[in-house]
């Protein structure tokens, strides 16, 4: 779905009318739709999942904390790039 969203769009970019960009934005919309679905489907999961742990039941901050914070590391952006003064970009 995604890839045909990229067709779409390189098609619209190659020749920008009417009927492409709303061919484009339908797409664009249509996956929009279902990674915001996904997102919250991934969400309700882990809030049931959270409340099953025993972690949580027996109130240990340390383990539940350790919980979350694993969670939120899926969606951190992880590039460390860094350019030197004749703009060539460095790899750490």
């Amino acid at each position: 779905m995604i890839e045909e969203s990229n067709i779409k769009y390189k098609n619209y970019i190659a020749r920008r009318t009417r009927g492409r960009r709303s061919d484009f934005e339908e797409a664009k919309r249509r996956v929009d739709r279902v990674c915001k679905n996904k997102k919250r489907k991934y969400e309700n999961y882990f809030i049931d999942k959270m409340d099953r742990t025993e972690d949580f039941r027996d109130n240990d901050p340390r383990e539940s904390y350790r919980y979350l914070k694993s969670s939120r590391d899926v969606y951190k952006l992880r590039t460390n790039l860094c350019r030197n003064k004749k703009k060539v970009t460095l790899k750490r």
